[in-house]
Formats: structure tokens, sequence, C-alpha cells
């Protein structure tokens, strides 16, 4: 295994604390900029909400875009800076935590979009380093390399340890099992009224999750079916022509 050796002697450190309501990542990014951030790394941890991700497979791509309503607490993210010009190489990949409909889940993900609740980060800047040429140059032999378990391929930065050889490989993971729901489905321009979030338009349905703009704040909330209970509202004057009006209330 090769690494690439670069040596800073004018290290500077600054703390970052974001204001609630900023977007993140391009409020990082902002900052950064503003910093003359070219070259260094940022570990930061804190409170988003109203996210979109990307999970992290088990190869350590990045694929797919998962909304998340509610809060995304950001357990950890470490990352390298690498700029050039305007452009920045700031992926914002850590390990976060959020409620899903099976409880707790806990996952590697590239976020995407978020809104911020609370957020500190701490950023090594590395002003005296080679050109950000270097720094590209180790992030895609990064993504050229061995996939993980291969032997002698190269450490990953997002923290995945190797599969030791000859393991058996990681299983997929299971579908999740479909939703037997009591009774008929809101489906897309249907009015929903919902025990928490109020009353909201359906945006889309899954068959057992619902994508809900909310009236009362315009958010957009994702709605699992699976513990709620759904009621058909008859000739309710709330649901537009063509359209049908349900109550989630939940399950007892």
């Amino acid at each position: 295994m090769t690494f690439a050796v670069l040596r800073s002697s004018n290290a500077r450190h600054l703390v970052l604390r974001a204001a609630p309501g900023d977007a993140f990542p391009a409020a990082l990014r902002d900052a950064l900029t503003a910093e003359k951030v070219k070259n260094g790394w940022v570990r930061a941890t804190g409170i988003l909400e109203d996210a979109r991700i990307r999970p992290l497979g088990a190869d350590g791509v990045a694929s797919g875009v998962r909304p998340i309503a509610g809060l995304l607490y950001l357990l950890h993210l470490d990352m390298p800076i690498a700029a050039e010009g305007a452009d920045r190489e700031s992926a914002c990949r850590g390990v976060v935590a959020f409620d899903g409909e099976s409880g707790l889940e806990t996952l590697g993900a590239e976020i995407l979009q978020a809104r911020v609740q609370t957020l500190h980060a701490l950023v090594t800047v590395l002003d005296d380093l080679a050109a950000a040429s270097t720094w590209s140059a180790a992030i895609e032999a990064s993504a050229r390399s061995e996939p993980v378990g291969a032997s002698g391929g190269a450490a990953r930065t997002i923290g995945i340890p190797p599969t030791p050889a000859g393991a058996p490989p990681m299983p997929p993971r299971p579908l999740r099992p479909s939703v037997d729901l009591d009774g008929l489905v809101p489906e897309t321009g249907d009015t929903v009224d919902h025990f928490a979030f109020g009353r909201g338009d359906v945006l889309k349905s899954d068959g057992d999750r619902l994508h809900v703009r909310v009236h009362k704040d315009g958010r957009i909330r994702e709605i699992a079916l699976k513990m709620l209970r759904v009621t058909l509202l008859e000739g309710s004057p709330a649901a537009a022509p063509g359209t049908r009006h349900f109550k989630l209330e939940r399950r007892i």
C-alpha cells in the first residue's frame, strides 16, 4: 500500500457554529469560502431537520435519495477539503441517525440538503499544502481503488473496515415487508388530516408510506401508515372534486 504524504508547517484552526435555520451544507461551504479555506479537514456534529440524504451502500458508494422528515442527528462528519478556484471538493458524508419506521436508524450517508437546528464544526486549515490537484489526485485514486475486502485495497475515507479475506460477502439488505393496511389507502391528490401535523395534500403514495405537504407550514412530511388508523371521510367539503379526504389517527 502506498500513501501520498503531504506535510504542513502552517496550520490554523476554526470553530464554526451555524445559526438555526441555515441551509446545510451550503452555509458550511459559504463559511469555508469566506475564510479562504482551500485545503484542510472538517469535523462536525449537530442536529438537522427536513433533510435529503444519499445512503452509503456496503461498497461505500452513495446511491438513491431518501427524504427524512423530522430530525436528523449528525453523529459524526469527517471530510477533507480541497478547492481550486471556485470548485470545492467537500461531499458531506458522515454517520447519521433518525427515527425510522422500525425505530432509530443509524447509517452512513451523504447529506445533500438539510436545515440546521444546531451545528458545530472544527476546521483544520492547511494553508501551505501543495496545489489542490494533489488532493484531487489522491481522492480520485481512492475512488479507483480495489473494492473493500480485496487484498491490498486502499483504505477508504468513509471508515468502513475491510472484510477479511475469504469471508462471505455481506448479505443484501432485506426488502421492507409489505404492510397490511385495513381499508383504503390515500393516493396522490387526496387530502389527509394527520393527528400531529394537521391537514395536508398527498404528493406521493407508496402504498404504505405517504409524502404529504402540510398546509400550516408548507413542509413535506413522510408518513408511515402501518401505525395509523386510516379512515375515509365521506362527503367531506375539504376534498377537492375527484379526490378523497382521509383521517389519520394513531392505532390504539
